[in-house]
């Protein structure tokens, strides 16, 4: 992409304020998963950190909370299962759904 963004607008694909990032392994605060994760979060996404560890995955949402002020949310989510990763889908549209209901309530 070059120096004009999307379309010429300067937007990126990070900038959308809707955009959620998955990040699988997010959890482990000292690990990859967590750095990405709060470097998407410090770009402007929101964050649904998966992890099969509740301890760890909800202590990591809510630093990326703390440090970055962007939403994060724990999905505990075993990735080697079809049925939880389904679930985790649908716990992240639910999130989605209540972000926009509450943009559309402070717009008006």
């Amino acid at each position: 992409m070059d120096q004009t963004g999307l379309f010429g607008t300067g937007e990126t694909y990070m900038s959308d304020p809707n955009k959620v990032a998955i990040v699988t392994g997010a959890g482990r605060r000292w690990g990859m998963g967590y750095q990405i994760a709060l470097g998407l979060a410090n770009k402007g996404l929101d964050i649904a950190v998966a992890d099969i560890r509740e301890d760890w995955g909800k202590e990591s949402a809510g630093a990326i909370k703390a440090e970055t002020g962007r939403r994060a949310i724990f999905v505990k989510t075993d990735i080697s299962k079809r049925a939880s990763v389904q679930a985790m889908m649908r716990a992240d549209r639910r999130a989605g759904q209540r972000r926009r209901h509450r943009a559309a309530r402070e717009r008006r």
